[in-house]
């Protein structure tokens, strides 16, 4: 097969793609754009049930977030519009539910049509125990009835697709064996790849048996739980599953060397596993541009207990002890929301924090402030530290695993400190102070701070090569993959 000639129908594959999203989904698209960028086309392909799916594409386009080569596949909507390959042996139901009798309870439009059922919700049994979720086409015919009904003391499913005549043409007694179904319909044929993004799906595709296509997941984040050693730490809660199954992927992705070299150490598989980055575009603005505030600090990324942003925070408080007046700009959204605001005003510096939710106009944030702080728990590549340097807001980052080392030369383009009680290799630490400069061995890195609190129109010496994840990067995963694939000759997986 020759790559360079022959077509490849490259799939990223993640759970949803909303109109607000982090790092991982902008990755996810920016990697389908690349392999549309080089093979004419490719596709993300998501699972979650969205009235709002056509408002959400269409949104997604013109606001340059999705490109016009990459088709957005959703398992809803694509069961509305096509018909599902029906089962070879259609099987009875092994469980049903005792009663039938349903009583509609609510539903809901496809957000852009006030007439055409997206969804509706009923219930039968006389305590409501049994409880359906029917899909509908927008003619009006059901394609896709979901239920969940006690049988025996445990909680059942039954899942039906249904033509445009009324009859079932494939059931499952769960959704994931759905999903895969479909899954396999729609992309498992010669020169065609998978990439899985979301963990999420990654949990339910782990036994999903494919014929061609080979399916790989991407780490977005690092494979051991944070401050644990590299060789014999405890995994990531959300990485374990997969590493544990790891026979039955034909490769995993890291964005970085460091990681991948880690990840062979321990396990092994040298062969089916990649070094793809993220692919990084250079961020424009639009006139005006901003002023630079010297006084200004950033934190950019989802409001989580692993982005540690309060640890950002407590460096605007220190700096106040110490006489610096600082703003932090906290541009983001997440579940930590309440608690950061709650921190900020027990610090007493509510009015140095703004909070500025969810953004997608991150260059000019970046362009406005002086300094970057990167106080997570653990990455994958940090996408956020390229960004900022491209704008030459100067970052400085705990010295995680992994990416802060990949992408920062320390005192050149940016500081890396280490956290509090760990190492980047995961042993033991001294006990670091949880602010990026306050350690006495960086009493440069804490200079650099002063002055460019002190110092308007300070700039980092920003080296524009540090984004490594180029397009030309992205494209080569195929070439590799191609062959690795189970049962494939020479690399089959026992």
């Amino acid at each position: 097969m020759d790559i360079q000639t022959e077509p490849l129908d490259a799939y990223m594959v993640t759970w949803q793609v909303e109109l607000e999203f982090g790092g991982m989904t902008t990755v996810c698209l920016q990697r389908a754009a690349a392999f549309a960028e080089r093979y004419g086309h490719a596709s993300v392909v998501t699972f979650n049930a969205d009235p709002a799916y056509e408002v959400v594409l269409q949104s997604l386009r013109e606001r340059g977030k999705l490109s016009e080569k990459v088709r957005h596949v959703n398992f809803y909507e694509h069961l509305a519009a096509h018909p599902l390959k029906p089962q070879a042996k259609l099987a009875a139901a092994k469980f049903v539910p005792e009663h039938t009798g349903f009583r509609a309870a609510f539903s809901n439009t496809y957000l852009d049509s006030d007439t055409a059922t997206f969804s509706e919700q009923s219930y039968a049994g006389p305590e409501k125990e049994v409880e359906r979720k029917s899909y509908f086409r927008r003619n009006g015919t059901v394609y896709l009835t979901d239920t969940k009904f006690p049988s025996g003391g445990t909680e059942r499913r039954l899942l039906e697709v249904v033509n445009e005549s009324g009859a079932v043409t494939a059931r499952f007694a769960s959704a994931a064996a759905l999903y895969r179904y479909w899954l396999s319909e729609l992309v498992d044929h010669e020169h065609s790849l998978v990439v899985v993004d979301s963990k999420f799906s990654a949990k339910f595709l782990s036994a999903w048996n494919t014929v061609h296509v080979p399916k790989l997941f991407a780490f977005h984040s690092t494979h051991v739980k944070a401050g644990q050693n590299l060789l014999t730490g405890a995994l990531a809660d959300g990485h374990a599953p997969m590493i544990e199954h790891r026979a039955k992927w034909d490769g995993f992705v890291f964005l970085t060397e460091a990681q991948r070299n880690a990840y062979v150490a321990r396990f092994g598989d040298a062969e089916r596993t990649f070094v793809v980055p993220n692919p990084i575009r250079q961020g424009s603005i639009q006139p005006p541009l901003p002023q630079r505030n010297p006084a200004h600090l950033i934190a950019a990324g989802s409001l989580t207990v692993n982005k540690n942003v309060a640890a950002s925070i407590k460096v605007v408080a220190e700096l106040k002890k110490r006489g610096l007046e600082a703003t932090l700009n906290v541009v983001g959204q997440g579940s930590q929301l309440n608690a950061l605001e709650q921190l900020a005003s027990d610090l007493e510096i509510r009015d140095n924090i703004v909070f500025h939710g969810y953004s997608d106009q991150v260059p000019r944030h970046f362009a406005a402030s002086a300094i970057q702080l990167m106080t997570s728990t653990n990455e994958g590549q940090a996408l956020v530290l390229i960004e900022s340097q491209q704008q030459g807001c100067v970052p400085v980052s705990y010295d995680i695993n992994f990416g802060p080392a990949d992408s920062i030369t320390d005192g050149h383009n940016g500081f890396l400190g280490p956290p509090r009680g760990h190492h980047r290799d995961g042993g033991q630490g001294r006990g670091v102070d949880p602010r990026p400069g306050a350690g006495g061995a960086h009493v440069g890195q804490r200079e650099e701070i002063r002055r460019g609190l002190g110092q308007p129109g300070h700039r980092s010496p920003v080296d524009q090569n540090q984004g490594r994840g180029s397009q030309a990067q992205e494209v080569r995963l195929p070439r590799e993959a191609r062959g690795i694939h189970r049962g494939s000759a020479g690399h089959g997986i026992p």
